[in-house]
This record gives structure tokens, C-alpha cells and sequence, in this order.
């Protein structure tokens, strides 16, 4: 079995990023083995080979300030990651594995879209999370959602999830918006307009909570701008992260007689875990603050994975 180590290019992050891959390729060691072995005859790519890969991502279409932008790499079936890093290329084209990159500023508070009211979701309270927080995700008489920019977009570093919902075109693989394989059902528009088939099921879930335009309304979020209840709308849900909730659509689906479906839908723990890296941080807010000011976050260092801003995704099939 080929072992496969995959290294993170650093890059920028802003809030709401479009983040595109600009190339992903061998690293100089592994093409330095490929090259002796081509010119002895043999095969380039051999079992118990650790091999090694550079991913460069930048940011796109986005704001001058925040965060939200990250990277997700798939790992071909039959290979095994054992090791991933962030770091810069230097000037002699060898990679330098440094710590995850600083936060940017972003809104500490709902910031200038503000929160919305989500009454079905009145009395749930979701922790306490790896860092001990617990809350309720909306204000018990308002219905206003507690999450904040601080919180959704602070948890930071590499994350891994083997979850069948993570898994290569398991959007299309799991039937679309309907479950059925057999419908056209997988394009989504999101709320700037594109039209777009989602990679993962668990990313189409999570935009049918929070970002939709159509061919339906966003469950959670009543405008579909991605505000979120407190605890919720990380990219890298799990249980060591700040906002570690997802939403589960396949709950939501199948059980429409539940008279509390959307609190049922909404309190369970995302598939995202850390790898241990220098630099990552865990989100840590003040839940409900109503407030557009631009601060560097409250993160938390991630205990035994030693703070933020790049976030890096990796499917294990």
C-alpha cells in the first residue's frame, strides 16, 4: 500500500472566501525518487512509498477581512495519510513547514448582516464543547440566533473526516436533495446566485441550513445570509472544535411528524476531528453579542495541538 504525507501551501483567508486550488503536485523529494527510478528502469510510484504532495490555494472572490476559507484534499482509496502540514515554498522550491497562520479581523460580534430569528430552535442548548462552553443556540424570548462570526469561523488548522457523508461525490452517490439516484435533483443555487453540485453531501447539508436560494428555502437561516444559532455553521463541525454542531438534513427528511425535528436536526456533533499542528486554535466566543466591530478573535490554543486563520480538510475514504 502506498502511504500518502500531504503539505499545505500557506495562504490568505477572508470572511464568505471562494478559495481556489492554484495547483497540487509532487513534492521535490518524491520527484527526486521518480526521476532515479525512471532512469533505472523502474516503476515510479512503489508499495510502502510515503508520497509526498504541495497543495497552493488562494483566495478568490471575497472580502478584505475576515475568515472562512479552507482547502479539502481527498485521500485516494488505498493510500494512508501520515503526516500533513502548513507552510511556504522557499526560494530554492523546498517546502518549510511552519504553524498555522494568525487569525484576520473579523466582527467579534452577528456583524453587519445581523442575526435573525429562528423560534423553532427556542430551548436548545448544545455543550459543553472540548473548551467547556455550553449555550443555547438562540435567545429564549427574542429567537434571535446567538452565533457569532468569532465563533463560526475560529476553529482553525487540519481536520480529517472518514464519514460516509464526506466521502467523493457522495452528494450525487446519495440520491441529491431527495435521496433518489434516480432524479435530477443535485444542482443548488446558494445565496449569491451560482449554480453549483456540492462535492459531499455534508456540505450540501450544511448549505441547505444556512446558504440556499433554491430550489428551496434555507431551513435554519431565514434569509439564507449564513447566520447561524451559536455552536453551529463551522466548516469543520466535530468534537474539537468551539462549533462543533452540524445540521443533519437526513434527520430533518425523515422524520417530518417530529414536533421538535428542527432541535433534533440540530444537536449533534459534525465528523471533522484534529490532527495535532502548532498554530490551531479553537473557537471561543461570546455567545449572542450583537456587535460589527473588527477584533482579532479570543481563540483558544488547542490544548495538546498547539493557534489560526487557514483551515485544511482531509476526506479518508
Amino acid at each position: 500500500m502506498a502511504l500518502g504525507a500531504l503539505i499545505l501551501l500557506g495562504s490568505a483567508s477572508a470572511h464568505n472566501l471562494n478559495q481556489r486550488a492554484d495547483y497540487i503536485g509532487f513534492d521535490d523529494e518524491t520527484l527526486a525518487r521518480m526521476k532515479a527510478r525512471q532512469a533505472a528502469g523502474q516503476a515510479l510510484i512503489q508499495v510502502g512509498d510515503i508520497v509526498g504532495l504541495v497543495m497552493k490555494a488562494t483566495p478568490s472572490v471575497g472580502t478584505p477581512t475576515g475568515a472562512g476559507g479552507y482547502s479539502t484534499f481527498f485521500i485516494p482509496v488505498g493510500t494512508q495519510v501520515v503526516g500533513a502540514h502548513y507552510g511556504r515554498i522557499d526560494s530554492a522550491g523546498k517546502f518549510i513547514p511552519i504553524a498555522m497562520k494568525g487569525q484576520s479581523l473579523l466582527a467579534l460580534g452577528d456583524g453587519s448582516v445581523g442575526a435573525k430569528a429562528q423560534n423553532s430552535l427556542k430551548g436548545l442548548e448544545l455543550g459543553p464543547n472540548i473548551i467547556g462552553q455550553k449555550g443555547f443556540a438562540v435567545d429564549s424570548s427574542t429567537g434571535l440566533m446567538r452565533g457569532t462570526m468569532a465563533g463560526v469561523y475560529s476553529d482553525t488548522g487540519i481536520f480529517y473526516s472518514t464519514d460516509p457523508k464526506t466521502a467523493w461525490q457522495s452528494w450525487t452517490t446519495m440520491g441529491g436533495l431527495d435521496g433518489n439516484t434516480g432524479t435530477a435533483d443535485n444542482v443548488l443555487q446558494n445565496n449569491s446566485g451560482d449554480n453549483i453540485t456540492p462535492t459531499t453531501r455534508w456540505d450540501a447539508e450544511q448549505l441547505i441550513a444556512f446558504g440556499i436560494k433554491s430550489p428551496l428555502s434555507p431551513i435554519l437561516d431565514p434569509d439564507g445570509r449564513g447566520n447561524t444559532p451559536w455552536g453551529m455553521g463551522s466548516g469543520v463541525a466535530g468534537p474539537q472544535s468551539g462549533y462543533a454542531w452540524h445540521f443533519d438534513y437526513s434527520y430533518w427528511t425523515a422524520n417530518p411528524s417530529d414536533p421538535a425535528r428542527m432541535r433534533n436536526a440540530s444537536r449533534n456533533v459534525g465528523p471533522w476531528k484534529r490532527i495535532k499542528y502548532p498554530g490551531s486554535m479553537i473557537a471561543k466566543d461570546t455567545a449572542g453579542l450583537r456587535s460589527t466591530a473588527l477584533r482579532l478573535p479570543r481563540n483558544r490554543p488547542s490544548g495538546t495541538w498547539s493557534g489560526p486563520s487557514a483551515i485544511a480538510r482531509i476526506i479518508v475514504s
